[in-house]
């Protein structure tokens, strides 16, 4: 039986997911007020935890 994904996977997902779905709210208009530096600080997150999970599965598997 497949164990669930680890954390550092949930994490990328879940940063992904968000950055994304603000990325394309804020391009149709709807949320034209957030401020860039959230989605800088989005983007390194999606970044950080990929790596992080990179490494996670790297070290498990070996």
């Amino acid at each position: 039986m497949d164990s669930p994904p680890p954390v550092p996977a949930k994490l990328f997902i879940v940063f992904l997911a968000l950055a994304i779905s603000l990325y394309i709210l804020r391009g149709i208009g709807q949320l034209s007020m957030v401020p860039g530096i959230i989605f800088l600080v989005l983007s390194v997150l999606v970044i950080v935890s990929g790596v992080w999970a990179l490494l996670t599965l790297l070290r498990q598997r070996y």
